[in-house]
């Protein structure tokens, strides 16, 4: 076959079936000439036209068959019809359906709402009906308001708010808000009869003071109501407890309260008059009431209210008015009333009568109120005891407010037994008679109580000492560094031979110890034994004894001796309490209670006493000798009730309060002491140690440092001196000074490098301060070396700055200089006050062999 009918057979195979032949013979991939296509149309038609017979003669083999399906067909279609029909009658009936709901749905609605508004129009016309009948029953109720019969006003004003209606939403109509409004309206007015009725029944009187109570009254249209009506009526419109408590206040007001300020227990008249349908004060004034019975006032006012007002009222009333008249009897009427005295106990057991005839009137009228008092009755002797303590502290604190700058000068007058080779007589050089003149100057040289520098002082002590401890106390106090000296009225309790005492307490007063209490007697061999000035004592041989009697006048305020007054006549009570003449008194079982208040006055006392003695220029010292004061006092007293037997003194706590009182006043000494202190070590330390004390500007604050401290020093000394005894100052005084001169010492000891004239300068600064000594002169002797601790080493410091070597090896081996300074000591000084040579060190290694 050749390529052009290849090529037309492809494009007849393709037209008459699609298909896409293969390329295996090249037909496809031939070029397609002119000729071809013309070829290809031809067999194209021929393809045709056979394809048209051929389907010519299929369609005249199957012609029967094809009219059976158009049949068929057309059947069909008329059954699609049909059912197209059919489904839209369907649809039509549901809709059809779906209106007739609806119209049964809004006629059920409708018929509803029929129903609905028909029980409403009859529930408004019953509403009605009711609300005209309200309304009528309002306007008779008002009626009844007008013309004054209350009670039946009210019974229609009761039965009007039962009727009316209150369910359903009709209760918001405005109709209902207005009836009820009206109702309001009716229960104000009905409120306003009966508080008028209740004012003209039960009415007191504010001028006159007086309560009358009418068992019948007129009401406004003129008819008459008993009391009892006037008080259900209240009672059943609710003001009862409104009325009853605003007539409580009244009676209150204007007459219990006048009675219970004013009157008394111990007046005999009465000022509380009943007349018939009246209970009036007989008398109107205040002066007046306080001669008037109060117990009886208030029995007739009670029996009174009891008898004239009915049993509704009686009872609410009572509640009211009974407490608090028997709380105000108790907290401040009875106590008030009781007697301090102890002699007017007749007048305790008037009270005690009236009180009992209080509660048993409250019982007869069988109102409350008789078993607080019958307890009250039970307490009178706690109450007399709690009054004597507030009277007591407030005594002390009257006394702590106001008799403080009242003034006096005491005596302290002591006799004690001392040997007549006492270092207080050798020290200060006065002779046997007259050593009562001078006892404040020396001490107990045995015992170790020289003052600072006192005639004893232990070497180990000289290391030791830095200040002023008045040692000798108990553990407590030498633990708070209090010092405390040895006053003229003997107080202090300082134990001899105590190595733990500085030397400040150099005025001890057990004598008697030191007779068996030799320098050795603790255990010290002769070469330890005491020194006295810087030289070694001679030991104490047989000694005799003899009694000397001490005097010294210093100044206390008018406190001490007026509290001791108080103390004393409160144990004098509690003595006649005990007596027999009292064992049948109600206060007798208080009697050792009384024993109780000495120690609380104290206590008040010591509370007080700081702040108030803090006004006073040298208050702390002024109560130093008031506590004194008062503690020399109760020994005195102690001594007077061992001496008696008495046999309630065992409940007294004497010892406790005297110990308190001198622990107090040590402290309030240790105060002033410590803060004089700060203020002289504060002043000697703006001399910044003395460094550079010849250079400017350094000279000129060293000789302020200085100047001011010898000036401070001499306004104590002069505002103590009218202040403290004589012994007392010298000490105080004497403690100031050694502090000076320690701190002193200390800096000049602690200069590396001394040249010549600083060593000019500074011995100058050191006779100036020694200068102060003419504080110390008593009766043409110098004492200032038993009261100043370190004072003779201060002189020889002095000595060793204006010395040469040879001067200072002198004194040291032949002086007392070895007394007072340890050897490190003076050799520092050597070294800082001469350059390093030989002589410097031959002397050194010489004061070091001593």
């Amino acid at each position: 076959m050749t390529a052009m009918e290849d090529q037309q057979s492809v494009i007849v195979n393709f037209a008459k079936s699609g298909a896409y032949p293969d390329d295996h013979n090249g037909a496809l991939s031939a070029s397609l000439q002119a000729t071809s296509v013309s070829s290809a149309r031809q067999s194209l038609q021929q393809a045709k036209q056979e394809l048209e017979i051929s389907i010519r003669a299929t369609s005249r083999q199957v012609a029967p068959d094809v009219d059976g399906w158009i049949e068929r067909a057309k059947q069909l279609q008329a059954d699609i019809e049909q059912s197209r029909d059919i489904a839209r009658e369907i649809v039509n009936e549901s809709e059809r359906a779906k209106t007739a709901q609806e119209k049964f749905v809004d006629a059920s609605r409708r018929a509803e709402l029929l129903r609905t508004e028909t029980h409403f129009h009859g529930g408004l016309s019953e509403i009605l009906g009711k609300i005209r009948s309200a309304r009528d029953k309002l306007n008779e109720a008002r009626k009844s308001v007008s013309q004054g019969a209350t009670s039946e006003a009210l019974q229609q004003m009761q039965q009007l708010e039962r009727d009316l209606p209150r369910t359903g939403d009709t209760t918001s109509t405005n109709a209902l808000d207005l009836l009820r409004q009206r109702i309001q309206d009716l229960r104000g007015d009905i409120l306003e009869q009966t508080r008028s009725l209740m004012r003209k029944t039960i009415d007191v009187d504010s001028v006159k003071r007086c309560l009358v109570v009418r068992q019948q009254v007129q009401s406004e249209a003129g008819s008459l109501i008993n009391l009892e009506e006037v008080i259900n009526l209240s009672a059943r419109i609710g003001l009862l407890q409104e009325d009853l408590s605003r007539i409580a206040s009244n009676i209150e007001t204007f007459i219990i309260t006048p009675i219970l300020v004013n009157a008394t227990f111990s007046a005999e008249a009465s000022c509380v008059r009943c007349s018939g349908e009246v209970l009036e004060s007989s008398q109107s004034s205040t002066e007046a009431l306080k001669n008037a019975n109060v117990t009886e006032d208030l029995i007739q006012t009670i029996k009174f209210l009891k008898e004239k007002l009915p049993n509704a009222a009686n009872e609410p009333l009572s509640k009211m008015l009974i407490p608090s008249i028997i709380a105000y009897l108790v907290a401040h009427k009875i106590p008030a009333a009781l007697p301090v005295d102890v002699q007017a106990s007749s007048e305790l057991v008037k009270i005690t009568d009236q009180i009992q005839s209080l509660a048993d009137a409250l019982d007869e009228v069988s109102w409350g109120g008789s078993e607080d008092l019958l307890e009250c009755n039970q307490n009178i002797p706690r109450m007399w005891l709690a009054k004597r303590r507030e009277e007591a502290i407030d005594t002390v604190r009257l006394l702590a407010s106001k008799r403080l700058n009242t003034r006096k000068n005491v005596e302290h007058v002591e006799t004690q037994v001392v040997s007549s080779d006492d270092a207080m007589v050798q020290a200060a050089t006065v002779p046997t008679d007259d050593w009562n003149e001078g006892w404040g100057e020396a001490d107990d040289a045995e015992e170790g109580h020289g003052n600072n520098e006192a005639p004893v002082r232990h070497e180990e002590d000289q290391k030791a000492a830095e200040e002023d401890d008045w040692g000798g106390w108990d553990a407590e106090e030498q633990e708070s560094r209090t010092e405390m000296p040895r006053h003229a009225n003997g107080s202090t309790n300082a134990k001899p031979g105590d190595d733990t005492n500085d030397g400040d307490d150099w005025d001890e007063w057990d004598e008697q110890k030191s007779d068996h209490a030799p320098a050795t007697s603790d255990g010290r061999d002769k070469a330890h034994a005491p020194k006295v000035n810087g030289h070694h004592a001679p030991m104490r041989s047989k000694a005799t004894q003899r009694e000397v009697t001490l005097r010294e006048t210093y100044t206390v305020t008018a406190l001490p001796d007026e509290l001791y007054a108080q103390i004393s006549a409160l144990l004098a009570d509690a003595k006649t309490l005990r007596s027999s003449s009292y064992s049948s008194s109600p206060l007798a079982s208080t009697a050792p209670a009384l024993y109780s208040i000495p120690t609380i006055s104290i206590a008040t006392f010591r509370s007080l006493a700081p702040p108030a003695y803090e006004l006073l220029q040298g208050g702390n010292m002024l109560l130093f000798n008031d506590c004194n004061r008062l503690a020399s006092n109760l020994e005195s007293l102690r001594s007077e009730l061992q001496a008696s037997n008495d046999v309630g003194a065992s409940r007294l706590k004497l010892d406790q309060d005297i110990a308190a009182l001198e622990g107090f006043a040590r402290r309030n000494y240790g105060k002033a002491m410590d803060e004089q202190r700060t203020i002289s070590r504060d002043l000697i330390d703006n001399a910044q140690g003395f460094a550079n004390c010849t250079s400017h500007p350094y000279k000129s604050a060293c000789e302020d440092a200085v100047n001011m401290t010898i000036a401070h020093l001499r306004s104590i000394a002069e505002l103590w001196k009218t202040i403290l005894s004589r012994n007392v100052w010298l000490q105080a005084l004497g403690s100031l000074l050694s502090t000076v001169i320690g701190k002193i010492t200390i800096d000049i000891e602690e200069m590396s490098d001394i040249g010549a004239e600083e060593s000019i300068q500074l011995k100058t600064y050191v006779t100036e301060v020694s200068q102060l000594k003419e504080l110390f002169v008593q009766d043409g002797q110098d004492t200032v070396g038993l009261y100043v601790r370190e004072w003779f080493k201060f002189q020889y410091l002095a000595e060793v700055l204006d010395s040469n070597l040879e001067d200072i090896k002198y004194l040291w081996r032949e002086g007392g200089l070895r007394d007072e300074f340890e050897v490190d000591e003076v050799v520092d000084l050597v070294e800082a006050l001469f350059a390093d040579g030989d002589r410097r060190r031959r002397a050194i290694a010489d004061i070091r062999r001593g």
